[in-house]
């Protein structure tokens, strides 16, 4: 009886413990109602990255990258019924707004060829655009060169169309016969990877830069090595000036400098762009009055080389700049990164013109075609494991076409011929592709 007693009187008082606790933790918990000041507004200033979208026929999902005043909100809401806000999310200075658009199945032959939408992101407003047509498959591809045992990195054609270059990282150059895909010629002496090829204005020389901090010069009607140049940088591209008298190397890694050689003796005459970031590829204005190269941070520099004066062209998004190429008239630039962009910009005012963001993943290189009309864009879409070629029109900046087979991991450079009725791309496998241009 006494055992049972006191066992009963500690029970009974581990109980009353026990509701005083809970008792305790629901008085700390119950709500409280914030001051009016403590309820996030509605944000004022909105910046989104990208500033636009084009998806092709079957659709997918994307997400837009916001910016904004700290300690506010945001809503995101659409008007098209073939665009799904899948999700929002808000953070202190930022967040992400996640879609994914439908497939677009055209009812009739009649159909409009693509359609357009928007989503509202704030007080921002950012387009999608759809074509009609799905990602394509191969390009119509006349010969694919298979010699390279690396990545082909750079191609070119010569001036008169009948030879296509190829530097890659297997330290080699190769010289393809564009009638027909035979291989020509392989040039040799470098120790690293060979990152970009150029022929001259004339078609008399052809040079190349590789990471081994050289370039090295060959007459390209023997073959014979003419002129060599040791740097301090990392070679990521070369150009040479409309007239042929200067060569412009774009260097990296070390002192990123542009370095202009001199093509009489190959000396180094002057050098460009003190205190900047890595420079990834280079290019002269058909003109000869600018000169324009693709950093990795923060963007294009565009120098005028009468002045001596630049801008800095800078994306919406602007890291990993990759590629640069003047249009055929001088009046516009053209430049693709990693953000996944590829912008165009007016060289007299620059100014951006064009945000061209569509299915293709990190944009590796840029060209115009001769007849100024269209930016064909080579990249690597990491998530889906595979290359892209996509055309754009530079009138409206419209997609036209994009293709994403036989294009291995990696479209690494893209290039017009001179007539434009072919182009070429170098692959990240190695392979060197010539197609037919299709439009």
């Amino acid at each position: 009886m006494r055992t049972k007693f006191n066992f009963s009187i500690v029970a009974a008082f581990a109980l009353l413990v026990g509701w005083a606790l809970i008792a305790g933790m629901l008085a700390q918990t119950a709500p409280v109602t914030r001051p009016s000041s403590e309820i996030p507004s509605t944000c004022q200033t909105i910046s989104l990255s990208p500033v636009n979208r084009w998806f092709t026929g079957e659709g997918g999902d994307a997400f837009i990258n916001v910016d904004h005043e700290p300690g506010c909100t945001f809503i995101a809401t659409t008007n098209a019924s073939w665009i799904r806000i899948t999700s929002v999310i808000v953070t202190d200075t930022g967040g992400t707004v996640y879609y994914s658009v439908m497939p677009y199945i055209a009812s009739s032959r009649n159909a409009a060829d693509r359609r357009s939408g928007t989503i509202l992101v704030g007080s921002q407003t950012f387009p999608v655009s759809q074509i009609s047509q799905s990602m394509q498959g191969a390009p119509n591809i006349v010969w694919t060169g298979l010699r390279h045992g690396a990545s082909a990195n750079a191609v070119a054609f010569s001036p008169d169309g009948q030879l296509l270059a190829s530097a890659s990282s297997d330290h080699t150059v190769k010289i393809w016969r564009v009638a027909d895909g035979t291989l020509l010629r392989t040039l040799t002496g470098f120790f690293e990877s060979v990152t970009s090829v150029a022929f001259s204005h004339n078609g008399q020389l052809i040079a190349a830069g590789s990471t081994d901090r050289n370039v090295r010069v060959w007459n390209a009607n023997n073959w014979l090595l003419v002129g060599t140049a040791g740097l301090t940088d990392f070679v990521f591209g070369v150009s040479f000036s409309p007239d042929d008298a200067n060569l412009a190397v774009a260097g990296g890694y070390s002192g990123n400098w542009i370095h202009i050689l001199r093509t009489s003796d190959w000396e180094e005459i002057a050098l460009l762009g003190y205190g900047q970031e890595e420079n990834r590829a280079i290019a002269y204005s058909n003109n000869g009055q600018f000169l324009a190269w693709a950093m990795l941070y923060p963007g294009v520099r565009l120098q005028n080389l009468g002045t001596g004066s630049y801008c800095i062209l800078e994306g919406y998004d602007y890291y990993g700049m990759n590629a640069v190429a003047f249009s055929p008239d001088s009046h516009r630039v053209a430049a693709g990164s990693d953000s996944q962009e590829a912008g165009v910009w007016d060289v007299a005012s620059c100014a951006q013109l064009l945000s061209l963001n569509g299915p293709s993943g990190f944009i590796k290189s840029v060209a115009y075609a001769p007849n100024g009309q269209i930016i064909l864009a080579g990249g690597q879409d990491f998530r889906a494991s595979r290359g892209t070629l996509l055309f754009w029109r530079v009138a409206d900046g419209a997609l036209l076409r994009a293709y994403a087979s036989q294009t291995s991991t990696a479209v690494l450079s893209v290039q017009y011929s001179p007539q434009g009725n072919f182009f070429a791309y170098g692959r990240a496998d190695g392979a060197v592709v010539l197609a037919r241009n299709p439009f």
